[in-house]
């Protein structure tokens, strides 16, 4: 009791905040915290250290003698690094001389001296190389070196190559400020000897956000290869790889309390270029784009007013206009050629929109909810030809478009007294909206208006045409003379507040949470990291008070102005589209319904124009979740669910009608089975099958993944193609399996090592 010098013996386990100790014999000073420790070991939830003889020197340091480290969990550990001394310090390294790596206890690799790091914080040094096999890439290995430049910007430099291109060399810094500015710059280089357009392929992607000041936001982004296939051979930009461009852009917000500003510019690369190397000078490019914008205000009484005015600049590297016959003069559209596509089209314009607008919403009565506006469009073009052969006025187009909202909410809530909810409430939105434009003026025989109304691909986007009618596929209704009405419906259920619900282990264990104490800080290191955890605890995610159950949304729309035109009035009629979402505890279910009354096959070569009746699309999918769990290091799942999935289709491409299902299935913590399987009803065969199985060693050291695919492809030369794979797991530091992240994401392989055929 004088020195609170302690002894103990046999079996003895001490637990501190840091670390658990589990030895034979313990001597340990209660004050200083200090001792030695026979024939026991020191672990946590990152690494285990075991010894004859391990001496605690410090409250973080430890001092062994004969000792052994290894970061797996099991007993019989599966990896270890065996030493003569080990020198290892909580939150640093471990310092090892005469080390030997035994795998099952078994020697195979001596090492005179070895420092492994055994931190939480970033530090620099070199990370775990990234290994590959297979692919178009073949083998592969790449070894990324990690600079902790400071508490706010890293960088991490990877060196390697590719055994069937060559070297690859890659680049990324990321920075991120308490005050929300954050970027990353990621830089790719290959020599890559199959490619015969270009041995040095490059690939930059960066992508910033300078918050800098309250009315004042940047954010801009960079995508930039210097070969068309570049993408689609690497994959290092990810999102891009089917899309037709790729998009690099810059924007500029103030927004004030009545009115915002904006400036933005896009750049716009092809990917579907003639030529595999460099830049196609035939897109047309917007910068800058300019908008201004009003926010709605009072003017008199219940009557509010809003302005948005908007400038774009576009630009062509190649002539103003596609020139089709090479004469370098703009032979505009012939308004009574049948063929269209033989006028050439304008490519740069400057344009201007003005759009003020009016409206006076009220109610009628306690539910009914009257919208009335009234809004101006003018869109003028100027037009720049640089040839005196042909000159091009500027021309406008102004029309004014009225509209009329009617809408309303009828809900009902009912009491229910269950083990987490009080209260479900019932919600209905219905809703009708009537436009109309009833005023147009615009130069119809001005050669832009003539290419608008004839050539699909002779728009800038779609401002450029009035919303007239329902031909136009990027307007959700028409709204030249039309009625869009459906309805929504909600149920919303409350839950019960946290000193009404259950507590159940593990967390009735837990003391209740005590406000922190106010500390003045020392220094200005220390106030950054008390206001980074006021922020946390002010924006951290709650379990929110009320939950969504069910969402159904119905809409179809009328068109006066194409029903004039047509002598079946059906064809007038929009898609019935309806959307539900269902979602409570473990079971979750969706639904996609279109319906299209009437649909004009247009006319083709051989083929007059045809009405199809009854054109529908059906598709629906239920989850089943009968377990979803994980643990801390999400290194291991226990997930059973079963997933089937339904669709039926009649368009123009040919009916479908297939079934399929899914099945993720766990046996134990280590075992996991996924299947999935799709049939076609209509054509009665298989589409496609899979089949994936991974093993985790209770280590969580390593693993294995075997994975088997079978397709049709339906219209090609190989009909059916199958691959068998398989991947070797890793999890060297004890934080998560190398790849499991893409693994659980896309549903793919993602094993550190693996070999397809």
């Amino acid at each position: 009791r004088k020195t609170n010098e302690m002894r103990a013996r046999g079996n003895v386990v001490f637990v501190d905040r840091q670390s658990t100790i589990e030895a034979a014999e313990i001597h340990f000073n209660l004050d200083t915290g200090l001792g030695s420790i026979f024939y026991g070991k020191v672990y946590n939830d990152l690494y285990t250290l075991k010894g004859q003889l391990i001496r605690r020197v410090s409250e973080t340091r430890f001092l062994t003698t004969v000792g052994e480290y290894t970061t797996c969990k099991d007993c019989a550990e599966s990896w270890k690094l065996s030493a003569r001394h080990v020198d290892l310090t909580v939150d640093g390294y471990a310092f090892m001389e005469s080390v030997f790596i035994k795998i099952k206890d078994v020697s195979t690799v001596y090492v005179p001296y070895m420092i492994v790091p055994v931190k939480t914080k970033r530090q620099s040094g070199f990370l775990f190389p990234r290994i590959s096999g297979g692919g178009n890439n073949g083998f592969t290995y790449i070894q990324p070196y990690f600079w902790a430049i400071g508490d706010y910007q890293d960088a991490t430099f990877s060196l390697g190559r590719y055994a069937a291109r060559g070297t690859r060399c890659e680049f990324e810094h990321r920075y991120k400020s308490f005050q929300g500015i954050e970027g990353t710059l990621n830089f790719f280089r290959t020599d890559d000897r199959l490619y015969s357009p270009k041995k040095v392929r490059l690939g930059v992607r960066t992508e910033h956000k300078w918050p800098f000041f309250q009315h004042f936001d940047m954010r801009w982004r960079l995508l930039e290869v210097l070969d068309r296939d570049y993408i689609r051979d690497f994959g290092d930009i990810p999102g891009q790889t089917y899309l037709p461009a790729i998009e690099s852009n810059a924007v500029v917000n103030s927004p004030f309390k009545d009115f915002y500003l904006s400036a933005e510019v896009k750049r716009y690369r092809n990917q579907l270029y003639s030529e595999p190397v460099g830049f196609d000078g035939g897109m047309v490019q917007a910068m800058p784009t300019l908008h201004l914008g009003l926010k709605e205000r009072s003017i008199a009484g219940p009557v509010f007013g809003n302005f948005y005015a908007r400038f774009d600049n576009f630009s062509r590297r190649h002539a103003p206009f596609l020139d089709l016959n090479g004469n370098e003069i703009f032979d505009p559209i012939d308004p009574a050629s049948s063929q269209p596509e033989n006028g050439e089209i304008l490519r740069e314009a400057n344009r201007y929109i003005f759009s003020p607008e009016i409206s006076a919403p009220f109610r009628v009565g306690r539910f009914l909810r009257l919208a009335p506006s009234l809004q101006y469009n003018g869109i003028h073009y100027l037009f720049h030809l640089p040839t005196a052969n042909q000159s091009i006025t500027s021309t406008s187009t102004r029309y004014l478009q009225a509209k009329l909202e009617a809408s309303t909410i009828i809900e009902r809530v009912y009491d229910y007294d269950g083990e987490k909810v009080s209260k479900v409430k019932h919600q209905m939105f219905p809703f009708l909206t009537f436009s109309n434009i009833p005023w147009m003026d615009n130069d119809d025989q001005h050669p832009f208006q003539r290419q608008l109304r004839r050539r699909s691909d002779g728009m800038f986007d779609q401002f450029d045409i009035v919303p007239m009618t329902n031909s136009t596929n990027f307007l959700r209704y028409p709204q030249g003379k039309s009625i869009y009405y459906g309805f929504n419906s909600r149920v919303v259920r409350k839950l019960k507040r946290d000193d009404e619900m259950p507590r159940a282990y593990p967390y009735d264990l837990l003391p209740a949470k005590k406000e922190k104490p106010e500390v003045d800080p020392l220094n200005r290191k220390q106030e950054l990291e008390i206001y980074r955890e006021k922020l946390w605890e002010e924006y951290a995610p709650q379990v929110s008070d009320y939950q969504e159950v069910w969402n159904l949304s119905v809409s179809q729309a009328y068109d006066f102005k194409d029903a004039e035109k047509q002598e079946d009035k059906k064809l007038a009629y929009g898609f019935l589209y309806a959307k539900s979402l269902f979602s409570i505890e473990d079971f979750t279910q969706s639904m996609e319904y279109r319906y299209i009354p009437r649909l004009l096959k247009k006319a083709q070569l051989n083929e007059p124009a045809t009405i199809l009746h009854n054109r529908y699309s059906f598709n629906t999918s239920l989850t089943w979740y009968l377990t979803n769990l994980w643990n801390f290091r999400r290194t291991r799942s226990f997930t059973r669910y079963v997933s089937l999935n339904y669709s039926n289709v009649s368009l123009d491409s040919g009916p479908t009608r297939t079934v399929g299902t899914s099945l993720l299935w766990s046996v134990n913590d280590f075992v996991n089975f996924n299947l999935t399987y799709n049939f076609d009803l209509y054509a009665k065969r298989q589409t496609n099958a899979s089949a994936v199985a991974m093993l985790t060693h209770p280590s969580e050291c390593w693993g294995l993944q075997f994975s088997y695919n079978w397709i049709r492809n339906i219209g090609s030369g190989v009909n059916r193609h199958s691959e068998l794979r398989g991947e070797l797991l890793f999890n060297p530091f004890g934080m998560g399996f190398m790849g499991a992240t893409q693994q659980l994401e896309s549903g793919g392989p993602g094993g550190v090592f693996g070999g397809g055929g």
